[in-house]
């Protein structure tokens, strides 16, 4: 029997040997406590089962009380990463920000993505790209961090209630799985100044393959306090706009703007950053006359992907704002700029916006710039 306990135990080292040199990075990334308690719990966890195993193969007559101890230190970090997670809800109750579920769905606080400041989770995200080949910009990901670092900063600074939510990043992991969720979940900001109204206009933002994270529609408010707008950010996995469900998602969006009182469906502009590009083109394809406008930040309008508007009817009223970094190595300007031009022999009421050595996480580091073209391009309609 302890020979089988033993070949367990080593087995078991060898397969948590890669989860701890992920939670060693995940350390060092760390930047607030219940992350570098989940961390801590992983490597403590790990040391638990290596002196257990060694504790059985050096000599079978002691007892395993230091690895016990470990036990006992995984544990209690594990539960102090569950105490100091976000719940999912808001205790301000007066917040302009919400995390709205479908019917009979709750936050999911025991899923390990949430044990894990989003912050951090995008952060160790672009460390691993940075050297996958994966540029976001020119310095490897570098400038890229530091306007994530900013905008984070910024959103726990100025609106603690978003912490509380926690995050949509499951749903990501979960599209790469293989197993998209049917939950239905968005994050909605009404402006203040948009209150005052009867009814307030609103920005449809689709997220990109990063997933839904918080600093999107963060990076919108600038514009939704400007004109007095709302913003409604669907949730969809990991941005794949054109797969499968992808219209319906969308159509869903449309239908809760419509049973809110005080957002006006008849003035909805949708917006998408990164690979929510595709679903700004699938609306403007498939549900022209839903939208006033459509804006793509960084997003893949390239000939191939608007090859479907060639024999499409109401060009001519879709009007459309693209902004793009010269610099973007994701999705090359030249391309963008050759799209555009095809949209203008198409008659398409078409304004492109050229950052000059910026690269594809232009929305966050020029997010004032980009936010005051937004607004100068609607109050010029």
């Amino acid at each position: 029997m302890r020979g089988l306990l033993s070949i367990f135990f080593i087995v078991l080292s060898i397969v948590m040997l890669p989860i701890a040199l992920a939670a060693v990075v995940l350390l060092v990334q760390s930047e607030v406590n219940h992350s570098r308690f989940f961390a801590c719990g992983i490597l403590s966890f790990f040391f638990a089962v290596y002196l257990l195993a060694k504790r059985f193969l050096s000599d079978m007559g002691y007892s395993g009380t230091w690895a016990f101890l470990f036990l006992l230190i995984t544990g209690g970090l594990w539960g102090a990463a569950y105490l100091q997670s976000p719940r999912g809800l808001a205790d301000d109750p007066q917040s302009e920000f919400e995390s709205v579920y479908s019917d009979e769905v709750f936050y999911p606080r025991w899923h390990p993505a949430n044990l894990v400041a989003e912050r951090d989770q995008v952060r160790l995200a672009l460390f691993v790209t940075g050297y996958a080949g994966m540029h976001f910009d020119d310095s490897r990901s570098k400038e890229a961090k530091k306007a994530l670092k900013a905008t984070y900063d910024d959103m726990e600074y100025l609106a603690p209630d978003l912490l509380d939510y926690g995050t949509q990043l499951p749903a990501l992991y979960h599209s790469w799985g293989g197993k998209p969720s049917d939950q239905l979940h968005r994050y909605i900001y009404r402006s203040p100044k948009g209150s005052e109204s009867p009814s307030m206009p609103v920005v449809l933002l689709l997220h990109g393959n990063t997933g839904n994270i918080k600093a999107g529609p963060w990076a919108f408010k600038r514009l939704a306090d400007d004109v007095g707008m709302a913003i409604v950010a669907p949730t969809f996995g990991k941005g794949d706009w054109e797969s499968d469900g992808a219209k319906e998602r969308l159509e869903e969006a449309l239908a809760f703007i419509k049973r809110q009182p005080d957002l006006d469906s008849a003035a909805i502009i949708l917006a998408g950053y990164g690979t929510g590009g595709h679903g700004v083109l699938l609306g403007a394809r498939e549900l022209p006359h839903a939208f006033k406008g459509y804006v793509h930040i960084s997003s893949p309008v390239t000939e191939a992907t608007i090859e479907s508007f060639a024999d499409s009817g109401p060009l001519k009223d879709l009007k459309t704002l693209v902004i793009h970094g010269s610099r973007d190595r994701l999705i090359r300007a030249e391309g963008v700029e050759k799209a555009t031009a095809m949209l203008h022999r198409l008659q398409m009421p078409v304004v492109y916006q050229r950052f000059e050595d910026e690269g594809a996480v232009l929305l966050f580091k020029r997010n004032e710039d980009v936010m005051t073209r937004i607004s100068t391009w609607m109050r010029n309609w």
